[in-house]
């Protein structure tokens, strides 16, 4: 009678992998970054990880000093911010195209401190921003099953006493590998038809 509790310990596993959720997490701070998680494992997506070599490996600190400034010197630009705004809401929609009905998606964090050298000019900025989140709001809203985390999580504003502009976005993504299957499966079968013939 011991196989029974092994095929149930089995079944279990199998139950608990197809119902668990893969995850992506969305953020934008120092650029848009994408994580995928499942399970214990995670990996980074966007940006896509760099092919290192032996030579990449021996850079000197010096390098990296300056990478680090440039990274800081980006958060700071109001006409980036925006543009990743933009293209986060790409990346939403997207997702949204094959998930709609599937896909849970969790707004952690929108946050957006808009400034700059001129207080018309920052007038001028925090109503893009404003058009920018708007958009972004309502794609996500597309989704059967979204919600905002938090009465605070939202807080796009304006400040005159500064001359940067900084975002800092959380979203979250879930989607359990039954419905992920569901998605990707006419997908595949495509592929494998048109590489037949």
């Amino acid at each position: 009678m011991w196989w029974i509790f092994v095929v149930a310990a089995v079944a279990l596993i199998l139950a608990l992998i197809l119902l668990s959720p893969l995850k992506l997490e969305l953020c934008v701070g120092d650029g848009v970054n994408v994580t995928a998680r499942f399970l214990i494992f995670k990996r980074v997506i966007v940006p896509a990880p760099p092919k290192k070599d032996k030579r990449q490996k021996k850079r000197s600190k010096g390098q990296n000093k300056k990478k680090q400034t440039a990274k800081s010197q980006k958060r700071e630009t109001s006409s980036g911010i925006i543009s990743q705004i933009q293209t986060v809401t790409a990346i939403v929609k997207q997702l949204l195209d094959k998930t709609i009905k599937h896909i849970k998606i969790v707004l952690k964090k929108l946050v957006v401190s808009v400034g700059s050298d001129e207080a018309a000019k920052t007038a001028m900025i925090y109503g893009a921003v404003c058009v920018a989140c708007d958009e972004l709001i309502e794609t996500m809203k597309r989704s059967l099953n979204f919600k905002i985390k938090g009465d605070d999580a939202v807080n796009v504003f304006a400040d005159f006493s500064s001359e940067k502009t900084y975002a800092d976005i959380n979203i979250e993504f879930s989607l359990n590998i039954i419905s992920a299957m569901i998605i990707l499966s006419p997908i595949l079968l495509k592929y494998f038809n048109e590489k037949d013939q």
